[in-house]
């Protein structure tokens, strides 16, 4: 590596090429990798033990998520093109928060061409983020909507697999088109049940009040991840028409709803919803007081917003 040495980078791949995995500070240096840099690895990735291909690219992204200035986005975009279906999902995953419109083309046609529905299906989920900036306008237009109609494709086809075409539609709800909101209501009334959790998902990202009705209906189901996906579909529709049948949901058998309920009443916030969280903290379990307070002051702090409005104090 020029930056680094030829040597230290040499060292790493012996160690790779072994089937060794290298600490997380080597495995660091791998970051910003230039072109030099990327060719020398390229030279020798498919030498480098499969089961070792795929501790890698899980390894980076752990490192990614727990540092914002390490950048694989190279490493991971050598790796969409790996022989092996698992190390490709591994490398769709490492990019998921990029916002390099390379990678949105990278994931756009692993998409519709890859011969793995997992790493489709995986791509589908790492061009989320790609749909909401084209819906805010902070993407660009043409590529954008060669984005949403991939996905389209995939979500509206009846042959593709139940969970490829629940992620594509999950990936499609912030994007505030007729035929969206056509899809996700098909979608929620299909035989399919990753379908109808998917239609969930995808209504709390939509952040459209119109599917309150849809996620009221939800959160009193008998399925504990109907009521799981329905409470979190609140976090992004987040009217106040939702406090109460949510606020039900604090004292559910399952301890992921009842959290869910909770991140979801300090999403709403409002004087109704901070009400209900401080009465359930006397009677709350312990698992859950850091997630309360940390609602309490979110509903709190929207509370005093709703009460002086955006303009004052």
């Amino acid at each position: 590596m020029a930056s680094r040495g030829s040597r230290e980078l040499q060292v790493l791949l012996e160690a790779l090429l072994a089937g060794e995995l290298p600490g997380s500070s080597a495995i660091a240096s791998l970051s910003a990798m230039n072109g030099e840099e990327c060719a020398a690895m390229q030279r020798e990735w498919v030498s480098i033990p499969v089961s070792t291909r795929r501790q890698l690219m899980l390894q980076v992204t752990g490192l990614a998520d727990d540092n914002v200035d390490l950048d694989f986005t190279a490493l991971a975009r050598m790796a969409l093109h790996d022989e092996d279906a698992g190390v490709r999902e591994l490398a769709v995953a490492a990019l998921w928060e990029s916002e390099d419109r390379h990678v949105a083309a990278d994931l756009t046609r692993l998409l519709q061409e890859d011969p793995s529905d997992e790493v489709r299906a995986a791509a589908a989920g790492g061009l989320k983020g790609f749909v909401v900036a084209r819906e805010f306008e902070h993407f660009d237009r043409r590529q954008g909507d060669e984005i949403v109609n991939a996905l389209r494709s995939v979500a509206s086809g009846e042959g593709e697999p139940a969970h490829l075409r629940a992620t594509a539609i999950e990936a499609l709800g912030a994007r505030s088109l007729a035929w969206v909101r056509n899809l996700i209501e098909d979608a929620y009334y299909s035989d399919e049940r990753e379908l109808r959790l998917a239609a969930l998902t995808a209504m709390g990202l939509s952040a459209g009040e119109e599917w309150s009705e849809f996620v009221i209906e939800q959160l009193g189901s008998e399925d504990p991840e109907f009521r799981f996906q329905a409470a979190r579909a609140c976090y992004g529709i987040a009217t106040e028409d939702l406090v109460e049948p949510l606020s039900r949901l604090l004292d559910d058998e399952d301890p992921e709803v009842a959290l869910a309920a909770v991140s979801g009443l300090g999403e709403i916030g409002g004087e109704a919803a901070l009400e209900h969280l401080r009465e359930f903290r006397r009677r709350a379990p312990g698992p859950l007081f850091e997630a309360l307070d940390e609602a309490i002051e979110s509903a709190r702090s929207l509370a005093n917003l709703i009460a002086t409005g955006p303009g004052e104090g």
